[in-house]
Formats: structure tokens, C-alpha cells, sequence
């Protein structure tokens, strides 16, 4: 026998772990913890705002999984925002908007300008967004209460 999988949990762990590990591999190229390359790659980030992605000619990315992470961020970071929505779109189909409008929060926030305090701001923003249209969702599919009045 096989077992239908459930679209929109895996869809919605998938879309998280993406976005955690973007938002991982920013932030140890801002802190300079990953190592040779990092602060190269920090330094280019001054570039985002230009160019709209890392990975400039001018600037050296690290290597290894982080620079594989930061070179593909951008493309992960966009099919999770979609899988999140699409995961908080079955559950309600308008918690999609939300979820939508947290990615592209999260996304302007670590590609598409070169602030460290706003990209940590707008990180902390989207998330939240997100953590609220996830309780929004949870919250439609609860079977209304017969009310009885004490």
C-alpha cells in the first residue's frame, strides 16, 4: 500500500529549512565566522545593492558550502517563500498573501540592499510575518464551538 504524503507540511518544512539556511549563510558572511572568504564575501555585499546579488566580478566568494549557499541563495530563498506560501495557501487560501508578502520582506531584506541593520530587521519582520500567518491558518481550520452561554 502507499501512503499519499501531505503536500503542504513537507511544502512548509522545506520552504523554512530553505529560508533558515539562507539567513544561516548570510549571517556568517556578515559575522566573518565561516572562515578565508567570508569577509571577502561581507565586503561584497556592499555590491548587492548595485548588482542585486552577490558574486560580483570584482568580489572573491568563499568556498564550500557556504559559497555554494550564497552563490544559490537568491534561487532558494525564492522557491521557499514559494513553498511556505504554498503550504499556508492550502491550509487558507489567503494566509498565501501573508506569507507572500513575509518572503519578499525576507528577500529585499538579505539581497537586495546592502544595510546589515535593516537586513536584520527585515529578516526578524518576515519571520514574524510568516509565524503569524502560520498561527492564522491554524487557527481557520478549528471547528467552531457550539456556543452554550454559562
Amino acid at each position: 500500500m502507499s501512503r499519499a504524503v501531505p503536500v503542504g507540511p513537507v511544502a512548509g518544512v522545506a520552504g523554512l529549512l530553505g529560508t533558515l539556511a539562507c539567513v544561516g549563510a548570510m549571517g556568517l558572511a556578515v559575522l566573518g565566522i565561516a572562515g578565508v572568504g567570508a569577509s571577502a564575501s561581507a565586503a561584497g555585499m556592499a555590491d548587492m545593492a548595485a548588482t542585486g546579488a552577490l558574486g560580483t566580478a570584482a568580489t572573491v566568494s568563499p568556498a564550500g558550502l557556504l559559497g555554494l549557499l550564497l552563490r544559490v541563495g537568491p534561487a532558494i530563498l525564492v522557491v521557499s517563500i514559494g513553498a511556505v506560501a504554498l503550504s499556508l495557501g492550502i491550509r487558507r487560501r489567503a494566509a498565501a498573501i501573508p506569507a507572500l508578502l513575509g518572503g519578499g520582506m525576507l528577500y529585499w531584506g538579505m539581497y537586495a540592499q546592502p544595510n546589515l541593520a535593516l537586513m536584520g530587521a527585515a529578516i526578524v519582520a518576515g519571520l514574524l510575518l510568516w509565524v503569524a500567518a502560520e498561527i492564522w491558518a491554524r487557527a481557520s481550520r478549528r471547528p467552531q464551538a457550539q456556543g452554550v452561554s454559562p
